[in-house]
């Protein structure tokens, strides 16, 4: 099919098919493997970890039907990326840096990173 080449259509066709777990992240961690990180707390972290509250795959997979279901479009879409925040209750906790003023919050979101004109993701992890 036509993909548009400056991302100003929208994703219709690709938001119907199944996440692409394909590829690796820049420290040469599987797609699944760098998610599943986000299934336990790093306290260690300086910046804020969004920690899953069951199974990383398995909770993004779902999130990712329910935006289908819902026909939820892109936050944003710029680069290479699209942004979807789905609304996902009791989904983690923030953790990562325990001075972040969102730290132990409930996150009531999972955030979805998928590489441009493909299903492709880049990551998945809870968001407060």
């Amino acid at each position: 099919g036509w993909i548009d080449p400056w991302g100003l259509s929208p994703c219709t066709n690709l938001d119907k098919k199944p996440l692409d777990w394909g590829g690796y992240d820049p420290h040469g961690l599987s797609r699944k493997d760098h998610v599943r990180r986000h299934g336990k707390d790093d306290p260690n972290r300086k910046v804020p970890h969004g920690v899953f509250s069951g199974n990383p795959i398995n909770q993004t997979a779902d999130a990712w039907k329910r935006a289908k279901e819902m026909n939820l479009q892109p936050l944003s879409s710029t680069g290479n990326r699209r942004v979807y925040i789905v609304p996902s209750p009791n989904a983690g906790i923030q953790g990562g840096d325990p001075t972040h003023p969102d730290y132990g919050k409930i996150a009531n979101n999972i955030r979805i990173v998928l590489e441009k004109n493909t299903n492709r993701v880049i990551t998945a992890f809870p968001q407060v």
